[in-house]
């Protein structure tokens, strides 16, 4: 049993309901991680199902979330053989947070899959990549403090003020109080890094509007390896692609997500080095954005609408 298997505790009365105490310190900016409650709601779904390991989860951030209880609405839609599928919807003080769909069963994986693309990533060893705990990360929060994340030098530079554009980010993650991970975790992991758009100059929060995720084992204990990309920035939104990959160099989990990014602020000098001139990339950050969607209570903690999506 370690800290995050604690913030993951769940409970059920002799009506079926479900609730769940958010813990303290699984939150960015004093909001709850979008990874967390997506682990919470797939913790209920296991209970709804009564299968081991989440396969699939999809889900809907609706509204920033608070650093207070949850209620679940849930459903059984399918029960079979090999799966179940469940709906777990989050709620706090009668408004919907969350809304997602967890297929459950057993997680495959073998030493030999019959087909993969491609192998694990190379990254520089962990004690020579940025530690998002480190007091010089400018949007060091609660929760890397209990989530040891380090990031590859090489798409770490933007936090310096020197972005790199590579539209990718790569990086070390694992629990720090030294606890192996689980399928659940692997929720959190995809998500665990900083947001790509924050390597083109965008500001304030970043929020999870969708995100879904496929488990495709159970994680070896030790360090995961997750790499994220994107393939377009427009307009104010963004996608991701992630994948985890563990110790034993397999691939345990993958995910996408689409995400809302903020403009950089008016006041500001552009900060991406890469402008029109350089063949095949653009900047638009912030083109025809509304004003309000530029709000921050500050630029090194900003703190979101009440309505926007979850915290990333």
């Amino acid at each position: 049993m370690g800290e995050f298997t604690d913030a993951l505790a769940v409970s059920v009365d002799d009506a079926g309901d479900w609730t769940a105490e958010v813990a303290e310190g699984w939150d960015i900016g004093g909001h709850p991680h979008g990874g967390y409650l997506m682990a919470l709601a797939a913790r209920i779904a296991l209970g709804v199902t009564g299968r081991e390991h989440p396969l699939s989860v999809t889900a809907h951030f609706l509204r920033s979330p608070a650093m207070a209880p949850v209620a679940a609405r849930t459903s059984l839609l399918r029960t079979g053989r090999m799966t179940a599928v469940a709906a777990v919807d989050l709620y706090q003080a009668g408004r919907p947070v969350l809304a997602s769909h967890t297929t459950a069963g057993a997680v495959p994986g073998s030493p030999t899959p019959v087909f993969r693309d491609g192998g694990a990533p190379v990254l520089p060893p962990p004690a020579d990549c940025f530690a998002l705990d480190d007091p010089a990360y400018r949007l060091r929060s609660n929760l890397h403090r209990l989530v040891d994340m380090r990031l590859d030098p090489a798409t770490a530079s933007w936090q310096a003020g020197s972005p790199s554009g590579t539209a990718a980010m790569r990086g070390w993650v694992r629990l720090a109080d030294g606890s192996a991970p689980d399928p659940l975790f692997l929720l959190l992991a995809l998500d665990a890094l900083p947001p790509i758009a924050l390597d083109f100059g965008a500001s304030g929060w970043v929020p999870t509007v969708e995100l879904s995720a496929l488990i495709r084992a159970v994680p070896a204990p030790g360090w995961l390896r997750v790499v994220m990309r994107t393939r377009l920035i427009d307009d104010g939104w963004f996608d991701e692609d992630m994948e985890v990959w563990d110790s034993a160099d397999r691939l345990v989990a993958q995910g996408r997500q689409l995400a809302v990014f903020r403009s950089q602020p008016a006041d500001l000098p552009p900060r991406h080095p890469l402008g029109s001139d350089v063949p095949g990339r653009e900047r638009r950050l912030g083109a025809g954005e509304p004003e309000s969607r530029a709000r921050t209570a500050s630029a090194e903690y900003p703190i979101p609408a009440q309505d926007t999506p979850a915290s990333r």
